[in-house]
């Protein structure tokens, strides 16, 4: 992570999280069973498999946060804006189904 920007990319699906170190900015790490308002329910645009969900999910909270969660895992991390939500965890890495996995920040 770098001074203003963090860049996720999984596959076909990219976003840009610009306010990182902004005030209302939030990084947390819970435990699967735990997410509460932050699980993802409904796949907007987005591959939904087992062990592997990637790309803009619908969440509890009625917001639209873009998801890397690959693998068998129990924690996840929460990047929490005041425009973006991105859930991070297991392998990113990974080549899964043909799509190549990265996770970069970005100045």
């Amino acid at each position: 992570m770098t001074d203003s920007a963090l860049e996720l990319r999984a596959g076909l699906y990219q976003t840009r999280i610009d306010d990182i170190h902004s005030a209302q900015s939030k990084v947390s790490v819970v435990f699967c069973d735990e997410l509460g308002e932050f699980k993802p329910v409904v796949a907007v645009n987005a591959i939904n498999l087992p062990n592997y969900k990637v790309g803009w999910f619908k969440l509890v909270n009625q917001q639209t946060a873009f998801v890397m969660l690959i693998g068998d895992i129990d924690k996840v991390t929460v990047v929490s804006t005041k425009n973006a939500t991105a859930l991070i965890s297991g392998d990113i890495n990974r080549d899964n189904a043909g799509a190549g996995l990265q996770a970069q920040a970005f100045r």
